[in-house]
C-alpha cells in the first residue's frame, strides 16, 4: 500500500475512552499499593499532585492514535498485510495498551471510501481476549470504541444471503464470513416509505485470525453495486 503523503509523526494520543480506562486501572492499582506493605506511604504519593501528573502522562503514553495514512498503514501491517479494494484510504487509528505492562489491550484502524460509502475496520484484541470472544462479539467492541472516538461504525446487517470466503494469514487458514442484506436503518427507512422502493443492499465481510499479540478481527462493509465479487474475492486473497 502506498500513499503520497508526508513522513509520519510522532504518534498523537488522546483522551476520550482510552483515558477513561486507564485512570480505571490506575484506581485498582491504588487500591492494591493500600493493601500491600507500605503501601499507605505509595499511595499517598500517588495521590499526590505528582501522582495525577503522572497518570497523565501514563495515558498519554499508552493510548496513541494517528491520521496520518503512512503510520496507518505500518500500524495496520503489524496486524494482517493486505490490499484493500480500490478507493478506500487510511481514516484513523487508535491502540491501547497496558500502562504498566504494555501488553496490548486493543487497536482499531479505519479505512474510507466516502464516495461509494464503502469501510474497512481492521481490530487487534491483546491475549486477554483470547479464546474468550468470537467475531459478533468483537465486531460489537471495534463499533463502540469507534462511536466513542466520534467515528461512524458499520452497521448491522439483516442477512438474506451468507457465504463464507476461505483466505490463509500468518500461515494459518481462516474462514471470513460474507453477509449480504438490508442494514436495520435501510429496513426501518423502507417500512417507513414503502413508495421509495427497495433498501439498497449492503454486502459485510467479516472474520477473525491469529496474531502475534493475540486476535485480529476484519469487517469490510458496503453497498452491493459499489463492491462486486471480484473486489472482494481479490481483497481477501490479498491477506496474509
Amino acid at each position: 500500500m502506498s500513499y503520497a503523503s508526508p513522513p509520519p509523526p510522532e504518534p498523537t494520543t488522546t483522551g476520550g475512552n482510552g483515558m477513561k480506562i486507564f485512570l480505571t486501572i490506575l484506581g485498582v492499582f491504588l487500591v492494591g499499593c493500600f493493601l500491600c506493605c507500605g503501601g499507605v506511604i505509595v499511595g499517598g504519593w500517588w495521590l499526590g499532585s505528582k501522582g495525577v501528573e503522572m497518570a497523565k502522562e501514563v495515558a498519554e503514553r499508552t493510548v496513541q492514535t494517528s491520521e496520518n495514512p503512512v503510520e496507518i498503514d505500518a500500524r495496520t501491517e503489524r496486524i494482517v498485510k493486505m490490499d484493500p479494494p480500490e478507493g478506500l484510504r487510511p481514516r484513523g487509528y487508535w491502540e491501547a495498551s497496558n500502562p504498566f505492562s504494555g501488553e496490548l489491550f486493543m487497536s482499531v484502524s479505519t479505512y474510507q471510501d466516502e464516495a461509494n460509502d464503502t469501510t474497512l475496520v481492521i481490530g487487534e484484541f491483546g491475549k486477554l481476549y483470547e479464546g474468550s470472544v468470537d467475531s459478533e462479539q468483537l465486531r460489537r467492541a471495534v463499533e463502540e470504541s469507534m462511536q466513542d472516538q466520534g467515528a461512524d461504525a458499520p452497521q448491522e446487517i439483516n442477512p438474506h444471503a451468507v457465504d463464507t470466503l476461505p483466505a490463509t494469514i500468518h500461515g494459518e487458514p481462516v474462514s471470513f464470513v460474507v453477509l449480504r442484506g438490508a442494514t436495520q436503518q435501510g429496513a426501518a427507512q423502507q417500512g417507513d416509505n414503502a413508495a421509495d422502493g427497495q433498501a439498497a443492499e449492503q454486502v459485510m465481510v467479516q472474520g477473525t485470525f491469529k496474531t502475534e499479540r493475540g486476535t485480529g478481527f476484519l469487517l469490510l462493509q458496503g453497498p452491493s453495486d459499489k463492491l462486486s465479487d471480484d473486489e472482494i474475492n481479490r481483497f481477501v486473497e490479498s491477506l496474509e
